[in-house]
């Protein structure tokens, strides 16, 4: 059996361009699909921004031993001030304030 290296070299380079030709494609079918995944959740997404005094609700974080009928928002609370782009310093109806400052996704308008 004998191997024409002239040909095995010509195969290989147009294997080698196939590949990168599929590898194109393949990121280009990713690119768009990332593209239409942040379209559709943008469409759904509602931003929510709240002002110092304004009255809101903070969602439970789940324990081990809570049920799933055990309530999900907790509260009132008063924003304090805001911690950094969507985030926010909360303070009880007795005034005092929490440590930790907390997403807005995390929290609910309360009306009174």
């Amino acid at each position: 059996m004998t191997v024409d290296l002239e040909i095995n070299d010509e195969v290989l380079e147009r294997d080698k361009a196939l590949i990168d030709e599929v590898r194109d494609e393949a990121l280009q079918h990713v690119t768009k699909y990332q593209d239409d995944m942040k379209r559709r959740y943008d469409r759904k997404v509602r931003l929510r921004s709240f002002k110092p005094n304004d009255w809101v609700l903070r969602r439970v974080t789940r324990v081990q031993d809570q049920r799933k009928l055990s309530e999900n928002w907790e509260g009132p609370y008063i924003i304090d001030r805001l911690a950094s782009k969507g985030a926010y310093f909360l303070k009880t109806l007795e005034g005092d304030i929490i440590e930790k400052p907390w997403n807005a996704y995390h929290l609910r308008k309360f009306y009174r």
